[in-house]
């Protein structure tokens, strides 16, 4: 049996109507353009994360890190208590690769949440004031 995934792009989006989409992953934006990768089972209920909002990198930011801004996305929150927080994520770092892979988008990030169990660990590549880290955080059960 293969694995099928819904994804949808939405502004708002009860509960309720995720009720029949089963393990669908679901990208919520705001008007703000902030967007955080959610992974639902079929009562609704969020699955995995790692506890992070991202938004696109703009061009004006992009030219001046000097990065490919469509391969890369910024945090714009980082929940409390969350495995991002843990980790050591902050507002405004921005993620220009996963495991070492530079397509670090929205939907790079998104896809490797969801292509791994609560408990396994992902390496995040960020820049922070002009620095290059890396910061290992854990996907977890929400």
């Amino acid at each position: 049996m293969s694995r099928h995934t819904t994804t949808l792009a939405v502004s708002a989006l009860s509960l309720a109507a995720l009720t029949a989409l089963s393990g669908c992953i679901v990208v919520v934006g705001n008007r703000g353009g902030a967007y955080e990768a959610r992974t639902y089972t079929n009562d609704g209920t969020r699955t995995k994360r790692i506890g992070v909002e991202l938004d696109r990198v703009s061009n004006t930011l992009a030219a001046q890190l000097a990065i490919d801004g469509d391969r890369a996305a910024v945090i714009t929150r980082v929940a409390l208590n969350s495995a991002a927080e843990r980790a050591g994520l902050e507002r405004h770092d921005v993620i220009i690769a996963i495991n070492g892979d530079r397509k670090a988008a929205i939907a790079d990030i998104r896809d490797a949440v969801e292509d791994r169990k609560p408990g396994d660990t992902m390496v995040l590549t960020i820049l922070r004031g002009g620095e290059t880290r890396e910061i290992t955080v854990e996907v977890e059960r929400r």
